[in-house]
């Protein structure tokens, strides 16, 4: 076996940390963005919970519950100023959540795409200055096929990783440590919207099927 082909196969073997590390010194001149997308995390998943909380205040208002679910330190968001009732207030509340959470959302995607393509173009130039030194029995021995994904496949696929799967498994971890420590409701109310948004394609087809067919 190549020297090469090798060295991939142990590729697969380091750790993820380790892989961080190494791509650490590409990041840190952008580290203010990388800061300020990892920032916007916890304001992404205090928004994510609000909805839940006003749906579920209408509902109780519906039946005459005086009761807000969910962090009751965000109850003021359900009580509706003198002059208005309480459905058009929560309602109101609810789309303006929503503009928040979507300015979020793009301001965060943006910051990371941004540091994961010029990150990524550091890591570009660094590979190809390289590849341009090593000497010529080196593509004698190593396949040039392999060599075209490793400059070209791989090097996307980690900058989809800085735009999309850090902030994913970020938000995720924010997720799963506030249902852990704060627990009751608010882990209630958490695996509820999780619920949603992995249901919610399901019943879009079901509803979709279910018109067509008739």
């Amino acid at each position: 076996m190549t020297p090469g082909l090798h060295e991939e196969e142990l590729l697969g073997k380091v750790l993820d940390s380790q892989l961080l590390r190494r791509l650490w010194p590409y990041l840190r001149p952008h580290w203010r963005l990388v800061g300020a997308a990892t920032a916007l995390i916890p304001l992404r998943a205090l928004l994510e919970m609000i909805p839940a909380s006003l749906f579920g205040s209408a509902l109780n208002h519906l039946v005459g519950i005086d009761e807000f679910p969910g962090l009751q330190s965000l109850r003021f968001l359900a009580q509706a100023p003198a002059g208005i009732s309480e459905i058009p207030w929560l309602a109101l509340v609810f789309v303006a959540v929503a503009a928040v959470g979507a300015g979020v959302d793009f301001a965060r995607s943006i910051a990371m795409a941004v540091t994961g393509q010029r990150a990524m173009l550091h890591v570009r130039g660094a590979l190809f200055d390289h590849v341009q030194r090593l000497p010529l029995r080196f593509f004698d021995r190593y396949p040039v096929g392999r060599l075209v994904t490793r400059l070209g496949n791989d090097v996307e696929n980690l900058s989809e990783m800085f735009s999309a799967g850090l902030i994913a498994l970020t938000l995720g971890a924010t997720l799963g440590a506030a249902a852990a420590f704060l627990g009751g409701r608010t882990e209630a109310l958490i695996m509820r919207i999780i619920d949603l948004q992995l249901s919610f394609p399901a019943i879009l087809l079901a509803l979709v099927l279910a018109a067509i067919l008739g």
